[in-house]
């Protein structure tokens, strides 16, 4: 053979390994397919550091998923404080103070009430009565608040 020639079959043998070696490392570190942030992240992309936190992977952007309570913090007891609610010790749970609907001497005192359906719920006895006139009708209800009762979770 002459040099000519071997210097072509070599050229075009290293070429042909070249892009065996290029088609299966492409293979071996293929990138994982992104979705979503936990996976941008986890796969080492940057992160920006803003609210909520955004990772950018191969052109795309992926915002962190976070739950912000409406209202804003809880406090200790999981009270959202920003929305006005605060701790009651005596009802045990947390209560926003206008809400409250105290029972008058007259309300109490009534003998009759109205059919009207326009549930309550009488405390502190944590009871769904029919309406308010119900409620404070009840000796052991103190304030009610509209709608039904709910259930302790």
């Amino acid at each position: 053979m002459k040099k000519r020639e071997k210097t072509i079959l070599t050229a075009i043998t290293l070429c042909i390994i070249f892009i065996f070696l290029a088609i299966f490392l492409d293979s071996v570190f293929e990138k994982p397919v992104i979705t979503n942030f936990e996976e941008c992240e986890k796969a080492g992309y940057p992160i920006m550091e803003s609210h909520p936190r955004q990772c950018r992977a191969d052109g795309l952007i992926f915002i962190e998923d976070i739950e912000i309570p409406i209202g804003g913090d809880k406090d200790e007891y999981g009270c959202l404080v920003a929305a006005g609610y605060r701790w009651n010790n005596t009802d045990q749970r947390c209560v926003r103070e206008w809400e409250k609907n105290h029972c008058t001497l007259e309300q109490k005192n009534a003998e009759a009430c109205i059919s009207l359906y326009d549930p309550v719920c009488g405390y502190p006895t944590k009871q769904t009565f029919s309406n308010s006139c119900m409620a404070c009708m009840n000796s052991k209800v103190n304030y009610w608040i509209k709608g039904e009762c709910e259930e302790d979770k």
